[in-house]
């Protein structure tokens, strides 16, 4: 399949094609009010008129610049055409991939063994639903600013910020709508959503203003031994009101979520981490309390942690067999957990590991094994079990990313050893 410009090479072999092959124009559609597209096949009619049509979608693909997700152009195809296929232009394959409502296929024509075809797209047609989507959105703005104000006088922030993230989003819709317009009426380019950017920027920014963080401490020592403490937290109020049912996260030093709570009646979200990470070392460092505000910056107030090793000893009784180095990655894993071992003086726990294939997934250049590990400690009836998944290259090297992803609560081992 050819478009217009390997169709002119063609033309001196095979007697002369269509001048809209050749030109890519067509006198009986303007190119004011149609998109023309033109293709080619020496297979089939059916593939020249795909080859069209594929090119018609080329050409909108490029002049709608459109990045919106709520703006989804519909395709009917009817019995007018649905644009599927693909075309190639100097060597330059184009997917038609999209489906795009109103392409019609104007004319066909045969010379020798080459099919040609002709499609056209009403830009007008298609830029109706633009201007729909800009009327929509705009409509759809005002309101949410309306009701982000009234909100904000009424101290709800997060009604609030929610009303402006919406706004936000019929501001994309507004655009993408006039970038599809466009293709029907150039002049709609120097129009712009009614609520300024600006505005919204304001509004957001007295929203942070009004809103007020505390904690109770600043900083804590946690171990495998040592309870989280309950007062750990942030106070979330707005204008001196407090902010309900509002999440909460707790980030670790590299960003990960440790744990997150909703704020109660009082504001204030208990947050504790449901895993403690592992720590090369016992130095201080910095973890954070997020709410969860549509804010710019972030809103976070700072917790300082050290992980310390538990003041009890333990050792480890294994009652299912397991490899010395499997016993030793065991071991370094709960040492990085803050976990004290004594291989004579400690308090025996029961330990056991189960092992089980998860099968396999795509690396970057070879297929990489999964295993899950499962470590059970027990002592007498109480007992915590924690589980890691892992892959590598090796059934070895997964069971040892694996068990370096196991943890247990900050609590866990407090409660294993008091019987909880």
């Amino acid at each position: 399949m050819m478009g217009p410009i390997a169709l002119v090479l063609a033309a001196s072999v095979w007697a002369t094609p269509p001048d809209w092959a050749i030109s890519g124009k067509s006198a009986s559609h303007p190119s004011a009010l149609w998109v023309v597209g033109a293709g080619s096949s020496t297979e089939s009619v059916d593939l020249a008129r795909q080859a069209a049509m594929a090119d018609v979608v080329r050409q909108v693909r490029a002049r709608v610049k459109s990045t919106s997700e709520d703006e989804h152009w519909e395709a009917s195809s009817s019995n007018r055409g649905r644009s599927k296929g693909e075309s190639s232009f100097t060597g330059a394959k184009v997917q038609a991939s999209e489906e795009i409502a109103g392409i019609q296929v104007a004319e066909t024509a045969q010379d020798d063994k080459i099919w040609y075809a002709l499609a056209v797209l009403d830009k007008s047609a298609f830029a109706a639903p633009g201007r729909a989507a800009m009327r929509e959105a705009e409509a759809d703005g005002r309101d949410r600013l309306a009701a982000a104000i009234e909100a904000l006088d009424g101290r709800r922030p997060l009604e609030t910020l929610d009303a402006l993230s919406r706004i936000e989003a019929a501001r994309s819709k507004y655009n993408s709508g006039r970038d599809r317009a466009a293709l029907g009426e150039a002049e709609v380019l120097t129009e712009s959503f009614a609520i300024a950017q600006a505005l919204v920027d304001s509004l957001r920014r007295e929203v942070a203003r009004g809103f007020e963080l505390h904690r109770r401490v600043d900083s804590i020592e946690i171990g495998a031994d040592k309870n989280w403490p309950s007062t750990a937290g942030i106070a979330v109020r707005f204008r001196g009101s407090p902010v309900v049912d509002l999440d909460v996260d707790m980030a670790g030093p590299n960003g990960q979520i440790l744990g997150t709570e909703k704020t109660d009646t009082a504001g204030f979200a208990a947050v504790r981490p449901t895993a403690i990470p592992s720590a090369t070392n016992s130095s201080w460092s910095r973890w954070s309390l997020r709410p969860r505000l549509d804010l710019r910056p972030a809103a976070e107030l700072g917790l300082m942690v050290r992980i310390v090793s538990s003041s009890v000893k333990i050792r480890l009784d294994w009652a299912r067999p397991a490899g010395l180095e499997t016993r030793d990655l065991v071991k370094n894993r709960l040492a990085a957990l803050g976990w004290t071992l004594d291989p004579y003086k400690g308090t025996v726990l029961k330990a056991q590991l189960f092992e089980s294939a998860k099968g396999e997934v795509a690396g970057f250049s070879e297929t990489l094994k999964r295993r899950e590990i499962k470590l059970v400690l027990t002592r007498g009836a109480s007992r915590i079990e924690a589980t890691g998944l892992g892959t590598g290259s090796t059934d070895a090297k997964a069971v040892e990313n694996a068990i370096n992803k196991i943890s247990f609560s900050p609590q866990a081992l407090g409660d294993l050893l008091s019987g909880k």
